[in-house]
């Protein structure tokens, strides 16, 4: 730009509301992408809230007990855990019909039906650890709990399989505190 054009007084205002504006530009997509940078994502945090609900389950099952304070935050991370984790709901339903059936009359075809919803729970905790939004977890909830309901384990495997991403691995279900 030559001298005499830059000290037009229209051009001179013209630079600084450009500068002004793209300063004002950066800061907010600089604002913007820290906020998603600091907000923890949906599998930490349903796994921080089950690490938690396991430890202090684990410590109750091993025969410490626990403090008021301490049954409390375990009765609501049980209560976060199936309100915020689909997925974790449905194991826990399958793994208490599937206790109730053992418990029956000992019937051989209650004892297989039960080993069959043993067999959905591993499906069902695969999916746990693989959804990273709730959206994603109900959506896969409810697929998987239309599998449980008509007992087509074959079709929740197939499901799986079809869904399964390269680097995933079945998460063992051990450890687990339900009561």
């Amino acid at each position: 730009m030559s001298p005499a054009v830059a000290e037009l007084p229209l051009v001179r205002r013209m630079s600084y509301v450009c500068v002004k504006s793209a300063l004002v530009l950066l800061l907010l997509v600089t604002s913007a992408w820290n906020a998603l940078c600091d907000e923890p994502s949906y599998q930490t945090e349903i796994t921080a809230i089950r690490n938690r609900y396991l430890a202090l389950g684990n410590r109750k099952a091993l025969g410490s007990s626990l403090s008021a304070a301490e049954e409390k935050e375990r009765q609501c991370l049980l209560g976060q855990l199936i309100d915020q984790d689909p997925l974790y709901a449905l194991t826990r339903e399958i793994v208490h019909e599937a206790q109730a059936l053992q418990l029956g009359s000992g019937k051989p075809e209650e004892d297989a039906m039960a080993k069959k919803l043993f067999e959905f729970t591993q499906i069902t905790t695969q999916f746990e650890f693989l959804a990273t939004t709730l959206p994603e977890a109900q959506s896969f909830s409810l697929v998987l709990r239309r599998f449980v309901a008509h007992r087509d384990l074959d079709g929740a495997r197939a499901w799986a399989k079809a869904h399964e991403t390269p680097n995933q691995t079945l998460q063992p279900t051990a450890g687990r505190s339900d009561d």
